[in-house]
């Protein structure tokens, strides 16, 4: 099934295989997919599935293997970033190991998350493409975990394009942390309670996008009007990018959050 998926990337959507980490031979690598708008779009996105047996494409191999890729797979949602012009980069955090053996630098899902920031979206990505003004990040379950740890390592140079976060029934809870220094902390708290931050959680009796209890989140919390967590990705499809799209409207309208400072010049080489 993930090979499959990721057949249909690179034919279908004719998404670009990058391995990691750069340079290094097989078989100690693994692939990451870039859409082939990448260095010419003005928004990114950021898609981050949740833990488990699924790879690069997928964000639930059960699902999709029950009632197909339609339901199961990205591909749905990058065919609508597709139509709305945006890029994207689908991680792939649990192809950390290759026959028992890690794949350094890159050996847990944290690692491989801020590997891919670091050498592919802001060392490749940002450089060669200095047009990119809007950074969304879409994460599912155990992604919604790691894009925090993402916002806490960097967050001044995310922050100030980042314009949305859609989570779909996130693994994160008590985030941002008071153990982080003062200043972060406030830094983070700030984005997080305000307006550019959703977080679609399962539900077995409210209707989909149904205000809920924030709870442990930290964040704005909607109903994703199922009880099933694999389901949480595909229920609320149309809700989270209604929602995208709203925050890149604020953004265009006002700028930066507030506290947030702006990025830098461009790279010049």
């Amino acid at each position: 099934m993930n090979n499959y998926a990721q057949y249909l990337l690179k034919t279908q959507l004719h998404m670009e295989e990058m391995w990691l980490p750069l340079g290094s031979p097989p078989p100690l690598r693994c692939n990451i997919f870039l859409s082939p708008n990448i260095r010419a779009c003005e928004t990114l996105v950021l898609l981050i599935q949740g833990t488990g047996d699924v790879r690069a494409g997928i964000w639930s191999r059960s699902l999709a293997s029950q009632v197909g890729l339609s339901q199961g797979s990205m591909i749905p949602y990058l065919r609508a970033i597709e139509r709305e012009g945006w890029g994207c980069v689908c991680f792939n955090p649990n192809e950390i190991h290759i026959g028992g053996e890690p794949i350094t630098p890159i050996q847990s899902d944290e690692r491989h998350v801020q590997y891919v920031w670091t050498h592919v979206v802001k060392g490749t990505i940002l450089r060669e493409n200095p047009g990119i003004k809007h950074l969304l990040i879409i994460s599912h379950s155990r992604g919604g975990t790691l894009t925090t740890k993402l916002l806490e390592g960097n967050s001044r140079d995310i922050l100030p394009l980042l314009r949305g976060v859609a989570m779909l029934d996130s693994a994160h809870k008590d985030w941002p942390s008071r153990t982080l220094p003062p200043a972060l902390f406030q830094t983070l708290q700030r984005f997080w309670t305000g307006p550019l931050v959703c977080n679609w959680k399962r539900n077995a009796t409210a209707p989909v996008d149904t205000p809920l209890p924030a709870g442990n989140k930290g964040c704005t919390c909607l109903s994703a009007g199922t009880p099933e967590h694999v389901r949480t990705v595909n229920v609320p499809f149309d809700s989270a990018f209604h929602f995208l799209r709203q925050c890149l409207d604020r953004a265009r309208r006002s700028g930066p959050p507030p506290g947030v400072r702006p990025p830098p010049p461009p790279h010049k080489r």
